[in-house]
């Protein structure tokens, strides 16, 4: 039975460890880690410099809540354009299908195995039917149902 993987990566803890009796009085190693880990070390054995606030949490939400008197941007000219958008590439869409539709399916039909076309015709009977039972008007329930 093998024992489980240790959960510590044992280098960086002889790192710390390292650094930590540097610290202390010890040598001092030259390399980046080594300065990184003392100065973690003395950040966190300092108090901080100033207690945060009481009301610090609600002083945060009110400066990045939008101002009262701020109006919502006018978004009318995008969704102009993006109307424009999907007109002009739905009548792109019609106006290729309208003049190579016919080339398509033919070459569809002739690359489709045998029996494709009622699978698809299953298909779009089955989303349509989907489509049309979510277009049915919901009724609201009243409560729970008492006995």
């Amino acid at each position: 039975m093998t024992s489980p993987p240790p959960m510590v990566d044992e280098r960086a803890w002889q790192a710390q460890e390292q650094a930590l009796r540097a610290a202390h009085g010890g040598v001092a190693g030259p390399d980046a880690a080594t300065v990184a880990d003392r100065r973690l070390l003395r950040a966190l054995r300092e108090p901080p410099l100033s207690p945060l606030p009481v009301d610090f949490a609600a002083e945060v939400a009110r400066l990045a809540a939008p101002p009262a008197h701020a109006r919502p941007a006018d978004t009318r000219l995008e969704r102009l354009l993006g109307a424009g958008l999907g007109i002009a590439l739905g009548a792109a869409a019609l106006v290729m299908g309208l003049e190579q539709g016919t080339q398509w399916l033919r070459a569809v039909a002739e690359q489709a195995p045998p029996g494709t076309l009622r699978f698809g015709v299953a298909l779009i009977a089955c989303v349509g039917s989907s489509w049309l039972i979510g277009l049915l008007p919901r009724s609201h329930s009243r409560g729970p149902l008492r006995h």
